[in-house]
């Protein structure tokens, strides 16, 4: 059958398969235009609506170097403000780069955060 993958089924049969919607963190940090805070929860909210139950829903980096993740702290208070966040249905987590964005997302109330680090030769 087109399209079908058997050895991913049989995989995915076997193992738990978790999806997790970046797009209010990934999708929108590399807009040229900044999005309002506003836009960002709204889309927030049509995700959780379509059934995601974990999502990455800020960056909590150099607002100077990113400008468009500059309101993570303003997404999260919407984000507390839910009752799926106060009641744990849904994961909302963020990115941080450093120390600072990582203390600057728990201040924020997030729950889960995805620290980056790179490592090579030179380290």
């Amino acid at each position: 059958m087109a399209g079908r993958c058997p050895r991913l089924e049989q995989s995915v049969a076997k193992e738990k398969l978790e999806l997790v919607e970046v797009s209010p963190r990934d999708g929108l940090q590399n807009e040229p235009d900044i999005v309002s805070t506003g836009n960002k929860l709204a889309l927030i909210d049509r995700i959780v609506g379509a059934g995601f139950r974990r999502l990455e829903a800020a960056s909590f980096v150099n607002p100077k170097k990113v400008p468009q993740m500059a309101d993570g702290d303003v997404v999260f208070e919407g984000i507390r403000a839910r009752v799926d966040y106060r009641n744990g249905d849904v994961t909302y987590i963020a990115l941080a780069l450093n120390l600072r964005g990582v203390e600057r997302a728990l201040a924020a109330g997030a729950k889960e955060i995805n620290y980056v680090f790179c490592a090579s030769d030179g380290f």
